[in-house]
């Protein structure tokens, strides 16, 4: 998977040259497995705080094991449907509208990540 292995280099290089990190955000969905993956393969560290994106059910395992301690989501369902009902609207009624359309992100962690999967 290209943007676990990515992650995985990325993550390594961060801790060989900055080995006082005590945190990362993975942006990229499937990201957080491998740094997950870099941090077991290290001895994992309590000390690294990492923060995913996304919610899917291996997110929610590394959630378990403790080494993701949250992750971002962005609700993308939710964006879908009010743009296609943003766009219904103003081609069947004329409904101009707002000049910006915003659903709010959640944050998932160990406890709550059940809600949206």
């Amino acid at each position: 998977d290209e943007p676990e292995a990515r992650a995985y280099e990325a993550m390594a290089a961060i801790c060989a040259e900055h080995p006082e990190t005590r945190g990362v955000y993975v942006a990229i969905d499937n990201g957080a497995e491998g740094v997950a993956r870099y941090l077991r393969a290290q001895g994992a560290r309590p000390d690294m705080t990492v923060i995913g994106t996304g919610v899917y059910p291996e997110i929610r395992a590394l959630m378990a094991e403790g080494l993701v301690q949250m992750s971002i989501f962005q609700n993308t369902l939710a964006q879908g449907q009010l743009a296609v009902h943003t766009l219904f609207r103003y081609l069947s009624e004329g409904h101009q509208p707002d000049h910006e359309l915003l659903v709010p992100p959640y944050i998932a962690v160990n406890n709550n990540i059940d809600l949206w999967l």
